[in-house]
């Protein structure tokens, strides 16, 4: 603390403690002066850098604190600092916890607070506070992202392989309310021995945007038979690829992460058996998924 706010913090506790008045029985000389009430300051409000839509879902529970220091703590008797939430510019909402949008306060305080609507501008939400119209602000952004990324049964097709239905969370317990977010596959395959792998991958790494507010896609985890090549000496052959889910915020313009969607591994193998051969499929991935499938080919 500064000399000076010293010097007002101890002028103005003596004259709390002598109930503001003199020692004549009039009021105090330090208050006719103005010295005896430190100033009142709005001294800093702890950023707020994102904040998610809060659900009435108990996954989308989600709020953030945000602290605004005031100075002196509590203030003088009588006195209030306003904090409040706005918008402004485009679109986007919030509130604090208990539904509104401005509150009084008369020390330092942490309040929470919630989204209501996604931002469609970044950094176009502001918490204000003030004191008799002086004080600081800092600006926000409402945006909800995905988490808990996990794979549903799978389905067996015409295909050596299987698919799989994948879904993901909202942090507000809505996926509706991931307008702001794009999703991806981002498959990264490893050396192809050929044979057996006849087949290369169009892309590597393959990408594969996804509709966020979906909730779920439908993973493919396929290889043509057609393209399987049976000559030759292929045993124990091994095909890996690596698999992540990765997300971007559109409106913070962040670079695809991978977040806590998780990480998978797809691995694809062949290996003698008699006088046919056995093609294996397996996946590990998130939410303690791991599926295998075995296979014979139509003509050893």
């Amino acid at each position: 603390m500064s000399a000076e706010r010293q010097r007002g913090w101890w002028l103005w506790a003596v004259g709390l403690a002598l109930g503001g008045w003199g020692l004549l029985g009039r009021p105090s000389a330090l208050a006719d002066e103005g010295l005896g009430e430190p100033e009142v300051q709005v001294e800093d409000i702890s950023i707020l850098p994102r904040v998610p839509v809060y659900g009435t879902d108990p996954l989308g529970t989600n709020e953030k604190s945000v602290t605004v220091t005031l100075w002196p703590s509590p203030l003088p008797a009588g006195k209030k600092v306003t904090v409040q939430i706005s918008k402004t510019s485009g679109t986007g909402g919030a509130t604090f916890d208990d539904g509104s949008t401005s509150k009084d306060i008369t020390q330092t305080t942490t309040l929470k607070v919630r989204g209501t609507i996604n931002s469609s501008e970044s950094d176009n939400m502001l918490i204000s506070a003030t004191y008799e119209g002086e004080g600081m602000s800092r600006t926000f952004t409402v945006s909800t992202w995905p988490y808990d990324l996990i794979n549903g049964a799978p389905s067996e097709g015409q295909l050596f392989g299987f698919d799989v239905f994948v879904f993901w969370d909202s942090e507000s317990g809505n996926e509706a309310d991931l307008t702001n977010v794009k999703i991806r596959e981002h498959v990264t395959y490893g050396d192809r021995p050929d044979p057996p792998f006849h087949l290369a991958p169009e892309n590597n790494p393959e990408i594969r945007e996804i509709t966020a507010t979906a909730g779920w896609a439908f993973d493919f985890h396929e290889y043509p038979k057609a393209e399987v090549n049976f000559t030759g000496d292929p045993d124990h052959a091994t095909y890996t690829a690596s698999q992540k889910y990765e997300f971007m915020d559109t409106v913070k313009n962040t670079s695809w992460f991978n977040g806590n969607l998780g990480n998978a591994t797809i691995e694809r193998k062949v290996d003698a058996a008699g006088d046919t051969y056995i093609f294996t499929t397996k996946k590990t991935g998130p939410g303690n998924f791991t599926h295998t499938i075995l296979e014979t080919p139509e003509t050893p």
